[in-house]
């Protein structure tokens, strides 16, 4: 599942705050309690941003509202990356490393230097969904890369023209405001296109010893999120299998079952779950349980039909679980909950 960093989540929120949205309506329509914002260290779905950038656009009726976003975006300070770009010898060197380390932003966000004839660009995809996710994304994408770019070549490189893969604004003059050069539109990847040595420019802070002691924080980071994979593919597949019905048997029974069809042996899987703190046991109650929370919000089926349902001997026991995990009863989270949420998800 393609997953994006927890602080760009909070980047956009205080963004929002700063521009003076009103997030607590804005959150309120996607069914979201601020507290439950993604922590810095969590990795939500790539997808919410559909959901997410509908509602913004139209919250405050802007179709252009994620470039009237951009002025208020602060600068990207996360995962460790800032410093891996910034003590690398030559902007191309540092743009290599964040390409190396990207999924530490986004699974779905990729960075390709390109060279030609044509001249030097950066070719930048940060989402896959729809136009209006497109339009609202990728210039908060590109307003985070000039920033950046600015600070680490101390404001020596700036962008000599950008063009965005969505279809032509009826307002280019004020992406030309925005971003200080010409805008165009319409091509496969946005593209930050440079002048021509712009990529050789020497970084102000490049310190090769610090570079090797950012790049193994950030391998150690990597390896994270790899091994955190394992742990979300096996989430997934047990959550698939209590929507199709399939789930039979306490989770001893399914370890065995789940392990084969996930192509590892039973001791393998048990490992990697280990090395990531984390248990089988966990996952099947954690996936149990979200698929409560599923039927709670979209159907109307009774309570205690979920719990039979879900396996579970007794109401009683299902509803002290479901407390343990989420801090509300199945009928209180049903009453209080799955309103925001349907009305959400209609996005």
């Amino acid at each position: 599942m393609t997953r994006d960093s927890g602080d760009l989540t909070l980047l956009i929120h205080r963004s929002m705050v700063s521009a003076g949205w009103d997030v607590d309506t804005l959150y309120a329509r996607l069914g979201y309690d601020v507290r439950e914002l993604p922590l810095y260290d969590s990795r939500p779905r790539h997808s919410l941003q559909q959901g997410f950038w509908h509602a913004v656009e139209e919250m405050t009726g802007d179709p252009q509202a994620g470039l009237s976003l951009c002025p208020y975006i602060p600068p990207y300070r996360g995962r460790g990356l800032e410093y891996v770009l910034f003590a690398s010898h030559t902007l191309r060197e540092g743009l290599e490393n964040l390409h190396a380390y990207r999924r530490l932003i986004s699974d779905a966000f990729e960075i390709e230097v390109v060279e030609d004839a044509q001249g030097p660009r950066v070719l930048l995809k940060g989402t896959a969904y729809d136009s209006v996710v497109r339009r609202h994304a990728e210039a908060c994408v590109a307003q985070v890369f000039v920033q950046t770019l600015a600070t680490a070549t101390d404001n020596i490189v700036t962008p000599q023209r950008i063009n965005f893969c969505f279809s032509s604004s009826e307002e280019p003059n004020r992406y030309r405001t925005v971003f200080g050069c010409p805008v165009g539109f319409g091509t496969t990847m946005s593209e930050i296109w440079l002048a021509r040595g712009a990529l050789d420019t020497e970084l102000f802070l490049r310190d090769p010893e610090l570079l090797k002691l950012h790049c193994q924080h950030a391998d150690r980071r990597m390896a994270d999120v790899e091994r955190h994979d394992k742990m979300d593919e096996v989430f997934q597949y047990l959550l698939a299998q209590f929507e199709s019905g399939d789930m039979v048997g306490e989770e001893t029974h399914t370890f065995a079952q789940a392990a084969y069809d996930l192509g590892l042996s039973e001791r393998r899987l048990r490992f990697e779950l280990g090395e990531i703190d984390t248990n089988f046991r966990d996952l099947f109650r954690r996936a149990r349980l979200s698929y409560a929370k599923r039927l709670l919000e979209d159907t109307v089926d009774r309570i205690d039909d979920i719990a039979a349902r879900l396996g579970f001997s007794e109401t009683s026991t299902f509803s002290r679980a479901f407390r343990r995990y989420f801090g509300l009863t199945p009928t209180a989270y049903r009453a209080d909950k799955a309103p925001r949420a349907r009305a959400g998800r209609r996005y």
